[in-house]
């Protein structure tokens, strides 16, 4: 699901723009149409001109901005934690969230 930086840079490009604005913010508009491009290339649910939800978009953007700037080439092989009820739930959760952290 590699897209060689393209919603990375597509969301860096906007920001760039948007800052480069000089005057009243409220005259400048920027055309978002290439990250909307790179995320349908990303994701198919965004094709077309349906209306989504904010947060499923969101989603999208940060799971490929996490994508493209991810260095780790290989990941873990993922291994299943064992719950033992003698541990409490925040050691067990703490230990998951590292161990998931880390395979990322």
């Amino acid at each position: 699901m590699k897209n060689e930086k393209g919603i990375a840079k597509a969301y860096a490009d906007i920001l760039c723009k948007i800052r480069a604005h000089t005057g009243a913010p409220s005259y400048a508009a920027e055309s978002t149409f290439s990250l909307k491009r790179r995320i349908e290339e990303s994701n198919s649910m965004f094709a077309g001109y349906d209306q989504h939800d904010a947060q499923e978009f969101l989603k999208a953007l940060l799971e490929g901005i996490n994508e493209d700037l991810n260095r780790i080439t290989i990941k873990q092989a993922y291994k299943e934690l064992k719950a033992e009820p003698s541990r409490p739930l925040q050691a067990i959760v703490s230990e998951y969230f590292l161990k998931e952290i880390i395979r990322e």
